[in-house]
């Protein structure tokens, strides 16, 4: 089980949450996020549903785990710690970065090491 909180962090957050500012959290950050109850009412990720179960106690927003490198919703991205190139992708969507034909493109690249997307 993890150490709570950071003094300040979860009001930290949610006042941000309220502000709607993106908020990207990956790997174990996820759970800094659930014990924040930013998760609630939103699809989400981590490294996977039984880590959560682990790391947060009272974790109670299973039904919209989803099981996926990267998810975004609601300002609020959430990630895998093997989703690093679909994390940057989502985030980069968040943020309007880069058109749809070229963030799938930087995706391609990244993910592939090809530009072209085939085999090595």
């Amino acid at each position: 089980e993890q150490e709570p909180l950071a003094p300040g962090l979860a009001a930290t957050l949610t006042r941000l949450d309220q502000r709607q500012v993106p908020i990207a959290a990956i790997c174990a950050a996820t759970t800094a996020v659930a014990r924040a109850g930013l998760l609630r009412g939103r699809r989400h990720t981590s490294n996977g549903l039984s880590y959560l179960r682990e790391q947060v106690p009272g974790y109670d927003a299973q039904r919209n785990y989803v099981d996926a490198a990267s998810v975004r919703d609601d300002h609020l991205i959430t990630a895998s710690g093997l989703g690093d190139v679909e994390f940057a992708r989502d985030i980069m969507t968040e943020l309007g970065v880069l058109s749809d034909t070229d963030r799938a493109t930087w995706t391609r690249l990244f993910r592939s090491g090809r530009l072209d997307g085939g085999a090595g």
